[in-house]
């Protein structure tokens, strides 16, 4: 809005009712300004709307209607008029005014109540209030008081239920679940419950509570009913397969929809696990039957031979949740003792599992290198894993199966020692198992050397492996000194040799230097046809050993200790052998 300019004009108020915070006022003004007036909200605008400062200095129609006198009428705005508002019936109104702001209060009649006109029930001293569209909030109405709602009854108190029949009017009645006129009122006495309870079930009484919403109350009534209801239930791993539900009626008698008594009747079946078998090379028993239901248990077995694996149960039982408690069984063979390869063959199985698990009915095969054969005397050994855990056949040894003529020349000198020379006596008896003895296989004999040389036994003395071990291991250690050249001289001389084809196969086993030369003795030997083998420990000269074998580099062997002897038989057995 915008003012134009004159002369001054005289003061003039805000408009009743019009705050002047909202809609300022020019305090001083001039000639030909124009004034127009908005009303707040609950007022609307008089015929005085537009007001302009004319050239005399007064404003338009100050002379007469324009009364600028502050506290005086409104001039620009009035309140809104809600008009008359009416008396409901069995009741009357005290207003204060009609318009905006204004209000009235209802009195009701004795047996009635202050309400709107939803006939919801308000407070008694609730003002309908005359608001800022013109309208009254509410209509006023008077309802009739709801004795039942307000306590004001003499139904019974636990049992009773109170319903309007009319204006200041009402019933009683007992809830469902009790006798009674109403006013006095007691619970329905049932006898004993009728129904036995089934195999693996039982039944549970409550005293259900629902709506009793019916014809006999008002609509809007949420009031409890109570009657005994009792239901099946099954015990944990079993399914219910009927619904039986009995209850005890307002009448004192028991509803029987179903009697789970019946013959041939199953109200509750056991849980189903799922099925089980029998494992590989075992047996299952079961104690119902193999219906696999709960709590049924299945014992595991294993047949003859086979056991079940650590992991396995032996027993499974059907839980209430349907699954089986412990794992799955299964059999494998039974064990027997760990194999290997004999010396100077080889072993294979026919396990499926790698390695080789020596579990029933597993077979293992054995065969030699070339050069050896079983001591059996056939091509090949097959050791079965037997039921019992024992492996049938006895153990595969391979032997030279090529005859020979085996002299022994050992150092029991004083280097040497009592236990080093028990280790040289294992070490020739180890050998000789290694070849097939007898008097037209291969025979045996012994020379101990130090100072002197003493011939043990000589080639054919023993004609059984046994007693040639034997005879070995009685062997007394003599000490002194080392003549290994004169040890074999005498060997050379005193062995009893036979004839080609028959191989003549030395064997010196020594632990120093000797005091003579070997040369000569060596030479003598090859000339006799005798191949010669040195096998030198720890102390050792190794030119020495290599004079004894008359230069032959592949017939000797070094050993740092005579633990040594044990650890490179196989080596030295199949030199002996291979010639």
């Amino acid at each position: 809005m915008e003012w134009g300019t004159g002369v001054h004009s005289s003061e003039l108020r805000s408009p009743s009712g019009v705050p002047t915070h909202r809609h300022p006022v020019r305090q001083r003004t001039h000639l030909r300004e124009h004034l127009r007036v908005t009303c707040a909200d609950g007022y609307e605008g008089t015929n005085l709307q537009n007001v302009t400062c004319h050239s005399t200095g007064n404003w338009s129609l100050q002379a007469g209607a324009l009364q600028p006198v502050v506290g005086g009428p409104d001039l620009f705005c009035k309140k809104k008029d809600c008009g008359n508002i009416s008396s409901p019936a069995n009741g009357g109104l005290t207003c204060s005014g009609t318009r905006y702001q204004d209000s009235c209060r209802l009195t009701c009649e004795p047996g009635y109540k202050v309400a709107d006109e939803s006939g919801h029930v308000l407070h008694s001293l609730y003002n309908f209030r005359c608001m800022a569209s013109g309208q009254w909030n509410k209509k006023p109405r008077c309802v009739p008081s709801d004795y039942c709602h307000l306590g004001l009854h003499d139904c019974h108190a636990e049992h009773g239920v109170c319903s309007l029949s009319g204006h200041q009017a009402f019933s009683c009645r007992c809830r469902v679940g009790t006798v009674g006129d109403g006013r006095h009122c007691e619970r329905t006495s049932c006898p004993d419950f009728p129904v036995a309870e089934p195999e693996n079930g039982f039944f549970s009484c409550s005293i259900l509570t629902s709506s009793a919403a019916d014809a006999c109350q008002s609509p809007d009534s949420t009031e409890p009913e109570y009657e005994v209801v009792c239901v099946l239930h099954c015990d944990p791993g079993y399914d219910r397969l009927i619904y039986a539900e009995y209850s005890c009626g307002h009448g004192g008698n028991w509803s029987i929809p179903f009697n789970t008594n019946n013959p041939g009747t199953t109200p509750c079946l056991a849980v189903k696990c799922p099925d089980l078998s029998s494992p590989l090379n075992g047996s299952m028993t079961c104690d119902s039957g193999y219906e696999f239901r709960h709590p049924e248990a299945c014992s595991f077995a294993c047949d003859t031979g086979y056991e079940l694996t650590p992991t396995s149960s032996s027993a499974r039982h059907c839980k209430a949740d349907a699954t089986w408690s412990g794992s799955d069984a299964k059999c494998i063979g039974v064990r027997c003792p760990t194999l290997s390869s004999p010396m100077n063959g080889k072993m294979s199985c026919n396990s499926a599992i790698l390695p080789s698990a020596f579990r029933h009915p597993e077979t293992c095969n054995f065969t030699c290198h070339d050069g050896f054969g079983l001591s059996t005397g056939s091509n090949k050994i097959s050791r079965t894993c037997q039921a019992d855990g024992t492996w049938s056949e006895s153990n595969a040894v391979c032997v030279c199966v090529a005859s020979s003529d085996l002299f022994f020349v050992l150092d029991g000198s004083g280097s040497v020692g009592t236990g080093n020379f028990d280790a040289v006596k294992t070490f020739v008896a180890n050998i000789v198992s290694t070849f097939i003895i007898g008097a037209t296989a291969t025979r045996v004999g012994v020379v101990q050397y130090s100072s002197s040389n003493t011939l043990e036994f000589n080639l054919g003395s023993h004609t059984s492996q046994t007693a040639t071990v034997n005879a070995i291991s009685a062997i007394t250690y003599q000490n002194g000194g080392t003549l290994t050249g004169a040890a074999m001289d005498f060997a050379r001389q005193h062995a009893a040799w036979r004839p080609s084809p028959i191989r003549r196969i030395m064997i010196v086993v020594t632990d120093g230097s000797s005091h003579d030369s070997v040369v000569a003795p060596s030479r003598a030997l090859t000339a006799d046809g005798v191949t010669v083998f040195a096998i030198g420990v720890s102390g050792y000269d190794s030119t020495q050993l290599l004079q004894i074998t008359n230069n032959v580099p592949s017939r000797v062997f070094e050993l740092t200790d005579f633990i040594g002897l044990s650890q490179n038989i196989n080596q030295i057995v199949q030199a002996l052998c291979n010639l």
